[in-house]
């Protein structure tokens, strides 16, 4: 599975929100249940910085699949900015339940929570894992990862899990200046 793993501090996790924002490919799902129902919406910006995991939604990737976990169903959300209530649970209010892994859902997971040391953060994708059973991911997002990836090391620096290890970790700006004043940084998510 493709992953994009960084180290950021609370600010760079906000360069991170504000560059998805203004990314025109991208919408994040967000939870709008009210009273236990299990409601999803895409929106195209957030202003949220607290969550521990984002979903992002590669709209030129296609349609989110409504999971139904039945062999004759082959339902789609048809307008994921509506908002569509979930038939399936994944339990967790920051993950909708898209089946083992869509691949049109990119996920930022944050671990800029601990004040103690910078948390190993990232962003995750499928990828192309179900190309042999026909459901390869959509060639833009393939672009578009390609492209995070660059983004991403424009505005960072790469660093090893600890000092003598082997550069591998984008850093931010923020958290890059606390790991060199001193503080800790997780070597695992």
């Amino acid at each position: 599975m493709p992953w994009l793993p960084m180290y950021l501090d609370k600010e760079d996790l906000r360069t991170i929100i504000e560059l998805l924002n203004i990314d025109p490919d991208i919408a994040f799902i967000k939870y709008n249940g009210k009273n236990k129902l299990r409601r999803w919406i895409a929106v195209e910006k957030i202003q949220d910085y607290d969550l521990e995991r984002y979903c992002l939604w590669h709209i030129p990737s296609g349609p989110l699949p409504l999971k139904v976990y039945r062999k004759d169903a082959d339902e789609f959300i048809i307008n994921p900015f509506e908002g569509w209530e979930e038939r399936t649970s994944s339990g967790n209010n920051c993950c909708p339940n898209f089946g083992a892994g869509h691949v049109g859902i990119i996920w930022l997971n944050n671990r800029t929570g601990d004040s103690n040391k910078i948390g190993l953060s990232s962003f995750e994708w499928i990828g192309n894992y179900f190309r042999l059973t026909g459901s390869p991911a959509h060639e833009s997002t393939e672009v578009w990862w390609k492209n995070l990836r660059k983004r991403i090391s424009k505005i960072s620096k790469k660093i090893g899990r600890d000092d003598s290890g082997k550069p591998e970790i984008f850093c931010l700006e923020h958290a890059l200046m606390k790991i060199e004043s001193g503080l800790l940084r997780d070597i695992n998510p």
